[in-house]
């Protein structure tokens, strides 16, 4: 089956749409997700929006459990006494598909993972209804 993907105004047929033609990576191991849960959640924009990203990190600065091999340092500004501090933490960094079983798990627990895990519910719950409208990025791209 023939997709049809427009890319900045041109229309090109691939065999499969992926994502302007990057493949997606694998998606996380139940150990993975287990161990993002109750992690800090931040998300990282991007132009075209679909490929955003979410950052994962513990709040004592240790390393998410599981995901030891995709971690990125990450810099994350965190109240501290008087004033905010800034601190580079070790981060699962994944596009916003791979994090969705995360987020929808982490809803129930605490701290800003919570929030994305209910917003990302809202949004499939959007999408479901079909209440989303098209639209184009400030880079052309659609959106």
């Amino acid at each position: 089956m023939s997709v049809a993907t427009v890319h900045r105004g041109v229309e090109t047929d691939n065999e499969a749409d992926t994502s302007d033609n990057v493949r997606r990576p694998e998606a996380l191991s139940a150990t993975q997700v287990a161990g993002l849960v109750g992690c800090q959640a931040a998300f990282l924009p991007a132009d075209p929006p679909r490929a955003g990203r979410m950052a994962f990190w513990r709040a004592d600065g240790g390393q998410p459990l599981g995901c030891a091999a995709e971690s990125e340092e990450l810099t994350v500004v965190r109240p501290h006494g008087a004033g905010a501090r800034r601190r580079t933490v070790p981060a699962v960094v994944v596009p916003v598909d791979r994090a969705l079983p995360v987020l929808t798990r982490a809803r129930h627990g605490g701290g800003s993972a919570a929030y994305w895990g209910a917003a990302s519910l809202v949004a499939l719950q959007l999408v479901a209804r079909g209440r989303l409208l098209p639209g184009v990025s400030p880079d052309g791209f659609d959106a």
